[in-house]
């Protein structure tokens, strides 16, 4: 008689020896566009981004800077574009978020310290708690009673497959219009 949980392990220590050891990254998922037509004369908070970051093999650490800097700046480069390309919609951006949060210590939370990084996950379908109430809070605050939030979870630089030099990316080809 066999042992059956001998014979799994080993199969599972094949499977694993097979593979090499190597990691084959996933290409990322293309971009959809940003669905604004039912939002038009809404308010809509942006919360703010709380994970900006880039491969090693990009060598951007010096370019990124302090977090909260970086932070900073991919939050003004991300409400300047929205408020650019849909003009429709009434965005409340993350520093008006946090003034809201400190008119009110006790009540409101920290955009900045919010449990947003479940949000990263490929298969959530409803926003889970705590995080769903102090959405809801944040909005009702910051944005005088809005419903809407727009919560960017992460922001990654990856090198592309057509890249040269290690530290470089190379532009899109763009075809004429």
């Amino acid at each position: 008689m066999t042992n059956p949980l001998q014979i799994k392990s080993l199969v599972a220590v094949a499977l694993v020896a097979g593979c090499g050891g190597r990691q084959h990254p996933e290409a990322p998922a293309p971009t959809q566009p940003l669905p604004t037509a039912g939002l038009a004369a809404q308010q809509v908070s942006v919360v703010p981004l709380t994970l900006l970051v880039a491969e090693d093999s990009l060598q951007w650490q010096v370019l990124l800077g302090e977090r909260r800097a970086a932070l900073a700046r991919a939050d003004s480069v991300i409400g300047t574009l929205l408020r650019e390309r849909t003009p429709e919609v009434s965005w409340v951006l993350p520093d008006a978020l946090r003034r809201a949060a400190r008119r009110a210590p006790g009540i409101a939370p920290d955009p900045d310290q919010m449990g947003s990084a479940v949000l990263r996950a490929p298969d959530v379908d409803i926003v889970p708690d705590p995080l769903r109430s102090e959405l809801r809070t944040l909005v009702a605050l910051g944005g005088n009673g809005g419903r809407y939030a727009l919560v960017p979870a992460a922001l990654v630089y990856r090198r592309t497959a057509r890249s040269r030099s290690p530290g470089r990316l190379t532009a899109p080809s763009r075809r004429p219009s």
